[in-house]
């Protein structure tokens, strides 16, 4: 078994806006992620992709959901992280790095990176368990608006 891997980080600041990027490939926001490696963990996974993707340190708090699309062995980690460091930067996966409400988040975020950060803002005890095999992927959503 092939398994498709994907980790993602929700970091939010003291008036619980989410940290979200604008992706250099789209004209799409989310929140810093990606695939993991061979040979790490998918939390070491999800602290270097934050860092590669916008200079910051951060600590991983808590698994906040765990999603599978059985379908396709697709298996995704959401991370509630802190900042303990680095400087934001503009990188060359994010041309714009910024902080939103949930309410005030860009109409030009993927449906499935919204169920994350809303897992994150509502539960902080539990850890969701998610079938997404009916989520749209970030993919289709770009190619479905053009983005």
């Amino acid at each position: 078994m092939n398994i498709n891997s994907g980790v993602y980080a929700v970091i939010l600041n003291k008036n619980k806006e989410v940290l979200m990027i604008h992706r250099t490939d789209h004209d799409l926001w989310e929140i810093p992620g990606g695939k993991w490696e061979e040979n790490e963990t998918p939390w070491q996974a999800a602290i270097r992709e934050v860092e590669e993707e916008t200079g910051l340190k951060v600590e991983v708090k808590k698994l906040v959901s765990i999603g599978s699309r059985p379908e396709r062995q697709d298996l995704v980690f959401t991370f509630l992280c802190e900042i303990i460091g680095g400087k934001m930067k503009y990188t060359r996966e994010a041309d714009n790095i910024q902080y939103f409400s949930f309410e005030n988040i860009p109409p030009n975020t993927a449906p499935s990176k919204l169920e994350r950060i809303k897992d994150a803002l509502e539960n902080k005890d539990k850890c969701f368990l998610r079938d997404i095999s009916q989520s749209i992927k970030t993919e289709d959503f770009v190619e479905e608006n053009k983005l």
